[in-house]
């Protein structure tokens, strides 16, 4: 359970962050923009995004990666980063209230 609780966390941090990077960019440009997930993925580390992309095309249906990742890949960083934490914490909430139930 602690894992989720750590990860959910994580996330949200990063949520935080995400959506920071994207203020201070429209600081600089004057315009502001969510950045969409797969940019920033690709700005991080072009090199996984690409490979994940082989693997996932190749070894499983291409129809996952296209439409499925690829629509995700357009949303804003900071939504997929927030829903993420949030899905995971409540994970670790519905693991909790089980472990308490069974005492």
């Amino acid at each position: 359970m602690i894992i989720f609780v750590l990860l959910g966390s994580s996330f949200l941090v990063a949520s935080a962050i995400a959506l920071a990077w994207d203020v201070i960019q429209a600081m600089d440009g004057g315009n502001f923009v969510l950045t969409p997930l797969g940019k920033t993925w690709f700005d991080l580390d072009s090199s996984s995004l690409n490979f994940s992309q082989a693997i996932i095309q190749r070894y499983t249906f291409p129809e996952i990666w296209d439409p499925g990742i690829i629509t995700i890949l357009n949303w804003p960083t900071v939504f997929v980063l927030f829903g993420t934490g949030v899905i995971l914490l409540l994970i670790a909430g519905i693991l909790g209230m089980g472990k308490r139930s069974k005492h």
